[in-house]
């Protein structure tokens, strides 16, 4: 229903850069399927575990990108940037985020604070 709704908007006229989900979407193949018939791209967060089509030599999985970038420690974090997260209840954390490639896809890739070993 959604795919739908976003190509009678494109449809009617409406201006759409990209269509943008959370992870709840990503594991439906039709929804892709869908966007990609209309013409329409997509911004979709993955589930850590979810897998998308790459040659045999790259990652498939959010965590397998997460684990092919360098990182050494929070004072050398490699391929890694600190992001200051901001919560509603007022504390914050330091997460960390990186770009990669997934499945041919540039991806963003964010990890929560304490992940020492990546």
């Amino acid at each position: 229903m959604a795919a739908a709704l976003a190509a009678r908007g494109k449809e009617a006229g409406f201006g759409c850069r990209a269509v943008v989900a959370d992870c709840a979407y990503s594991v439906s193949d039709d929804w892709y399927l869908a966007l990609r018939e209309a013409g329409l791209p997509c911004v979709v967060a993955l589930k850590p575990h979810r897998g998308t089509w790459a040659p045999a030599d790259q990652p498939h999985t959010p965590i397998e990108a997460a684990h092919a970038l360098t990182w050494k420690n929070a004072k050398r974090p490699g391929e890694w940037t600190p992001v200051e997260r901001h919560f509603h209840d007022g504390h914050t954390e330091t997460w960390w985020a990186a770009d990669a490639r997934l499945g041919g896809l540039r991806t963003r890739l964010t990890l929560p604070a304490g992940r020492g070993d990546h």
